[in-house]
């Protein structure tokens, strides 16, 4: 009886076994890396919802994803400081880390992380149930692995942030649509709707995902009131979530949505109103450029899941046409959406924007599993190859042909600041110069011996070891000292020295 449940239910046992070995890998990573760039804020917003129950910290983005990756960290029981003095959330939250020791900060942000952890696996379940409908167990077991064994992946996957909550809310807005598209029931729309007010309370791409939603069950249903109940569940979850974790604000400035949510749109505006520097393939601007997406998928994807990208959606013929239909349907219109709007966007910060869509084109490639089993089985395995490869430096990982990343991409899609501590062990008695890109504004200051490196600190001053993240050497470093050859790279990201 034993073994005929599990030759029944092989594929669940096997998708079990993927998702416990990307939890292992990312949570060993987040174990290992030091806060990320963004990381102290989101930390410190989420708490502040939480404790203080107000989100000034970071109106700017909205709030759910923050809070949730709050919670683990309550454990610690961390004392956050006053208010009083403190012009903007930013700033306090630059306060409140920088008050603590690494033990403190790699604990808190530990606890952080265990929630990402958690959503990765979140994704990867919807990945397998939305391409599962395209090829059956086999086909969302392919996509599933190829989702989870992707570098970049696991390297988003164990970072406190907002893109890969971004990225479950879409593929939960999608599973809902599929079913209801499968069985047109009430409970269907009310699915929808509290999948759209997710969206809106994780990230600021929530609109569109409400709009391609709303778009579809218009069309769908040919009647507007199933569209507008979605719409209604959906406003209704905004008014819960800062309702909850902001609601002196939300009482005091009621509208048709809460105010806290509407101005952190205007900042986000304010904030992207103009060109920001950029960098890729060596090469630097102000502004986007259409090529980079497509050229930071060439440089950050796996050779396997690029080729699957390719070669899936030429067999979705083989699926069953309404099967096809129901899918595409659910994916086709919010993956436009969100790529349009990122390429729009006057900013290329990083491929993470991507996530979502990424997300949805994986799911795509399920049809390649009804090939002949050697090619699904062979992008497996390479993207395996791959993954394990990368470990334990998988956000700094690039495809081979691009190596040494530091040379082609940083900030975003190269350099979040995880390296800080390897490059503080190294410094440590060498009497080095360290320039720290880290949230954490003591990291070169706290090594025992180091000289901080400025972009003002003259070159006749700096002789001996250097130590520099890739990030800060691409933002308009001097440039006296491109002119040296690295000795080695920590981690892919800080760049070691020995200048005469």
């Amino acid at each position: 009886m034993t073994a005929t449940m599990i030759g029944r239910h092989w594929h669940r046992a096997l998708l079990a076994v993927v998702c416990l070995a990307a939890a292992a890998m990312a949570l060993g990573q987040a174990i290992g890396d030091a806060p990320s760039t963004d990381e102290p804020l989101y930390v410190t917003a989420g708490l502040f919802s939480l404790v203080r129950q107000s989100l000034w910290v970071n109106p700017q983005h909205p709030p759910l994803a923050k809070a949730l990756a709050a919670v683990p960290v309550l454990l610690a029981d961390p004392a956050l400081p006053p208010t009083a003095g403190r012009r903007s959330g930013r700033r306090y939250s630059r306060t409140f880390f920088n008050a603590l020791g690494r033990d403190e900060m790699s604990e808190i942000t530990l606890l952080s992380r265990l929630v990402p952890v958690l959503e990765l696996i979140a994704t990867a379940l919807a990945v397998y149930a939305l391409a599962r409908r395209l090829a059956g167990p086999p086909g969302g077991l392919l996509a599933a692995a190829l989702w989870l064994f992707d570098p970049f992946v696991i390297g988003i996957g164990h970072v406190d942030g907002i893109d890969l909550p971004g990225t479950v809310t879409a593929l939960a807005l999608a599973l809902a649509l599929v079913r209801w598209l499968e069985r047109r029931t009430f409970g269907g729309v009310v699915a929808i709707g509290l999948a759209a007010g997710a969206a809106l309370v994780v990230r600021d791409t929530g609109p569109l995902l409400l709009g391609a939603a709303l778009l579809t069950v218009v069309l769908v249903a040919r009647d507007v009131r199933p569209a507008l109940a979605v719409a209604a569940l959906a406003f209704a979850v905004v008014w819960v979530v800062y309702g909850a974790l902001d609601p002196g604000y939300t009482v005091r400035h009621l509208d048709v949505l809460p105010q806290r949510y509407v101005r952190g749109f205007v900042s986000l505006e304010h904030h992207h109103a103009g060109p920001a520097g950029a960098f890729l393939l060596g090469r630097h601007w102000l502004g986007s450029r259409w090529w980079f997406y497509p050229a930071s998928m060439a440089i950050k994807l796996p050779a396997t899941l690029l080729a699957a990208y390719v070669l899936g959606p030429l067999l979705l013929r083989r699926v069953p046409p309404e099967h096809r239909r129901r899918v595409l349907v659910a994916v086709l219109p919010s993956a436009i959406a969100l790529a349009a709007f990122t390429f729009a966007i006057p900013v290329n910060f990083g491929l993470r924007y991507m996530l979502p869509v990424l997300a949805f084109l994986t799911v795509l490639a399920a049809p390649l599993a009804r090939a002949r089993w050697l090619l699904p089985a062979a992008l497996v395995v390479g993207s395996i190859v791959f993954t394990v490869a990368s470990l334990p430096h998988s956000t700094a990982w690039v495809n081979p042909p691009f190596e040494p990343g530091y040379k082609v991409a940083a900030t975003d899609n190269l350099d979040w600041g995880q390296d800080a501590f390897r490059l503080q062990d190294w410094a440590a008695g060498r009497r080095a110069w360290v320039a720290c890109y880290s949230p954490w504004k003591r990291c070169a200051q706290v090594i025992p011996g180091a000289h901080v490196l400025h972009r003002q600190t003259p070159r006749s001053r700096v002789h001996g070891w250097v130590g520099i993240s890739a990030t800060d050497l691409v933002r308009g470093w001097d440039p006296w000292l491109g002119a040296f050859r690295p000795v080695r790279a920590l981690g892919g990201t800080e760049l070691i020295y020995r200048v005469p």
